[in-house]
């Protein structure tokens, strides 16, 4: 989806500010791209019911998580700051966590419908012709033409994966007093992502998880990747000539290097 991955870099170029300023100009950014999305859908709609299940399923979830991720993420950064020691920040990112598990662990039936790839009730969640005015909608979306039974609830677990993935890396910093490094990520997120998980399947660090990875490379070279799990689902899922490009291009620079410096 080319508007998500062109998204993805106006959010990336904000780093450097802190992350309350992040998010409230990613809110913005989000909620532009949101509207002309929702407009184009209303005017053009879907070819047939596979086109629509893919888009409420899909592509709406993949941009209204990251809207509610923020929109989250700004309420917990700006009621953080109020708190005067790190034991009192910690026992509050403990709350938000648990009130994300808790909305996991409610909604189970629907994580493990995604989780298990499902399809058989599709039709019936995922297209509008079975939403009716008394449904529950988002504080950010009341338009019944516009959702679906379920794509909301798929929305917001995507956003809570990625919030408790960044909760669970602050916790960590907290526990974990370090000096911050100098160095600093400047690759893509999703290369980072196929690293991590490449040194995961061969098992370089013996039976270390891919959130230990993901936890060290974000403590330590001051980059943030969201949800990781999803970017790797969408690498996975995409249909492309070489899914792991970013590992293809390290090989092909490290080579490159290599005859410069025989050469030289």
């Amino acid at each position: 989806m080319m508007i998500v991955s062109e998204l993805e870099k106006e959010i990336y170029s904000l780093k450097g500010i802190n992350t309350l300023n992040l998010s409230v100009k990613a809110i913005e950014i989000i909620n532009n791209v949101a509207k002309k999305v929702k407009e184009y859908i209303c005017c053009n709609g879907f070819k047939d019911i596979e086109e629509e299940i893919l888009f409420f399923k899909e592509l709406k979830p993949i941009l209204y998580s990251k809207f509610i991720y923020y929109t989250e993420l700004k309420e917990i950064e700006s009621k953080r700051v109020s708190f005067a020691s790190n034991e009192y920040v910690r026992v509050y990112l403990l709350e938000h966590t648990q009130r994300l598990m808790d909305y996991l662990n409610d909604n189970i039936y629907t994580y493990q419908y995604l989780k298990l790839g499902s399809t058989f009730l599709d039709a019936a969640l995922f297209t509008r012709k079975n939403v009716l005015e008394s449904s529950r909608v988002s504080d950010y979306d009341l338009d019944v033409s516009f959702m679906t039974v379920w794509d909301d609830k798929v929305s917001r677990i995507r956003a809570y994966e990625m919030l408790l993935a960044y909760l669970n890396s602050e916790i960590f910093r907290l526990d974990k007093p370090y000096t911050p490094s100098e160095l600093t990520w400047h690759g893509s997120k999703r290369g980072l992502v196929q690293l991590i998980y490449a040194l995961v399947a061969k098992e370089c660090f013996g039976d270390a998880t891919i959130k230990d990875l993901a936890d060290f490379f974000q403590l330590h070279f001051n980059v943030d990747l969201g949800d990781y799990y999803g970017v790797y689902k969408e690498i996975k899922e995409r249909v492309v000539k070489n899914r792991a490009s970013f590992l293809s291009d390290l090989a092909e620079a490290l080579l490159k290097r290599m005859d410069e410096d025989e050469n030289s």
